[in-house]
């Protein structure tokens, strides 16, 4: 399974699909505030919602000397096994997208694959 999310407290979301088949997946991680407080987190799997979880973890602004973004790295106490496989077009946004958007860059993905 896939998670996205930061801070290892439960600002996160996992799929419920499970990506360690040996197969190429696409997969779409947002953030958005959610409706009364906090932040709703939604993971795609393959152009489909698969799961959202709302959590209360905001993203703090990196200092001027510049912050961390990790990708594929196993959570702060080391329990979870490192990524091993390929990642490929990884692309960060500043709003979330939609899931129409998501959906169609699923489908612009596939024709590359």
């Amino acid at each position: 399974k896939v998670v996205f999310g930061h801070y290892d407290h439960g600002s996160t979301v996992q799929s419920e699909t499970t990506v360690q088949d040996g197969r190429w997946h696409h997969v779409v991680g947002t953030m958005q505030a959610a409706a009364g407080q906090g932040y709703l987190y939604r993971i795609y799997v393959d152009g489909q919602l698969d799961a959202e979880q709302t959590g209360t973890w905001g993203v703090e602004e990196a200092p001027p000397e510049g912050g961390i973004l990790k990708i594929a790295y196993p959570n702060a106490s080391g329990a979870e096994k490192p990524y091993q496989g390929a990642l490929g077009n990884i692309a960060i946004f500043d709003v979330a997208l939609t899931p129409a958007q998501v959906k169609a860059r699923f489908e612009a993905s596939r024709e590359r694959h």
